[in-house]
């Protein structure tokens, strides 16, 4: 029975940047990773809050706000900015972006939304009614089917912007963004958009780069010049299966014990704490302090039955409506009562079973109640800061 001082259930960002910082810190950090997460679907941007820091500050002035925010409060959020930073360029995925102000990024179906860390590359614009480009071209890629430039064009005609699409060959044409194009794919596509764009002051691509190697980007970059971007993909993402790489990699090289090929099944809950992990193929490790960075409802974290919603490990108290018929709001599009459900915390971020909090057992990401992270757009903030501070508390408490 193997023991660690921090175990973390869980391997999308928040899990991964949990494990970084404890690792960073001196601590045995074993990590368990069981399949896709919200990475693998990467827009290409953490979003903050829609209406960025001051919308936060706002939204915590509220009387008794259960927003994961409230546990880490404002201040915080600005000085883990640019520590989220530096941990994702040691990973070899620099990001830019600041908790000052928002800027925007498009979206496949040409959308601009707001965006708080965005990965290099990738196109964001800090203004709206100015948007300073004579010409615009978007440029698909035939073969990919979840990227439409028409849809991407859209967004600038509806602001007075002039846009052209275009489309070009390649020789190994590919059907999906999760098949990221080599170097030499890549200069051969840098002259088939030379040849169709002229003189246009911004070229949208769709983002079907490795974004951590990063040699066929920049061998397109070499040829189109700084004024080329990515636009995300309508499905998978292929900046977010290389983020996801580039952590675990960064994870593995700190001395980090990286379990993917096995899952954790339970969590033992005795004396007032959690005292260690059970997997799908029957071994047992323990821990001085374990981190669940499961997810809400896609990742599995939260799990809704036809009469109730649960978090499966561990039986862990949850914050959601009993009454079935309050899960939902009769309009589709509108705000939905269970994007809010999830696992209650205290200041500490530690959940509590039946009623008894469990010190040394954290919970991260989108697994926490009180907040819609896509409705509100605070997801990817949710997830990288609850998971710094999980990180601080473990170290302070220890």
């Amino acid at each position: 029975m193997s023991r660690y001082d921090t175990i973390v259930v869980g391997g999308g960002v928040a899990g991964l940047v949990a494990g970084i910082a404890l690792l960073e810190r001196g601590q045995r950090v074993a990590l368990y990773s069981s399949g896709r997460c919200c990475l693998n679907y990467f827009s290409g941007s953490f979003d903050l809050y829609a209406e960025g820091l001051e919308g936060v500050e706002r939204l915590l002035m509220q009387e008794g706000s259960m927003h994961p925010y409230a546990k880490v409060g404002t201040e915080r959020i600005a000085g883990y900015s640019q520590r989220i930073k530096v941990i994702f360029a040691s990973a070899g995925v620099p990001l830019r972006g600041s908790v000052e102000r928002n800027e925007y990024r498009l979206t496949p179906l040409g959308v601009f939304k707001p965006s708080w860390l965005t990965l290099q590359g990738f196109a964001t614009f800090e203004e709206l009614e100015t948007l300073a480009y004579e010409s615009v071209s978007v440029v698909g890629v035939e073969g990919y089917l979840d990227f439409n430039p028409e849809f991407v064009a859209r967004a600038f005609r509806r602001r007075g912007v002039g846009c052209a699409c275009h489309s070009v060959s390649l020789s190994d044409a590919r059907k999906s963004a999760l098949c990221p194009i080599g170097k030499a794919l890549a200069e051969e596509l840098a002259r088939a958009v030379v040849e169709k764009v002229g003189e246009s002051d911004l070229v949208l691509l769709p983002a079907i780069f490795d974004m951590h190697h990063r040699e066929a980007y920049d061998a397109l970059v070499g040829v189109v010049g700084e004024r080329v971007k990515l636009v995300p993909t309508a499905s998978a993402s292929a900046a977010g299966e290389s983020v996801q790489r580039a952590l675990k990699g960064r994870f593995v090289a700190l001395g980090g014990e990286l379990f993917e090929n096995d899952r954790v099944v339970a969590v033992d809950v005795a004396g007032g704490g959690a005292t260690s992990i059970h997997t799908l193929s029957g071994a047992t490790f323990r821990a001085d302090n374990f981190v669940l960075a499961t997810g809400g409802f896609f990742g599995g974290g939260i799990v809704g039955s036809h009469d109730r919603v649960y978090e499966p490990l561990a039986g862990l108290d949850v914050v959601a409506a009993t009454n079935r018929a309050e899960w939902t709001a009769e309009k589709l599009f509108a705000e939905q009562p269970f994007e809010k459900f999830g696992v209650g915390v205290d200041e500490g971020l530690h959940p509590s079973k039946e009623g008894t909090v469990l010190p040394n057992l954290y919970a991260v990401g989108a697994l926490l109640a009180g907040a819609d992270g896509v409705g509100e757009g605070s997801g990817g903030g949710i997830a990288l800061c609850s998971a710094l501070l999980a990180a601080e508390m473990i170290v302070k408490e220890k």
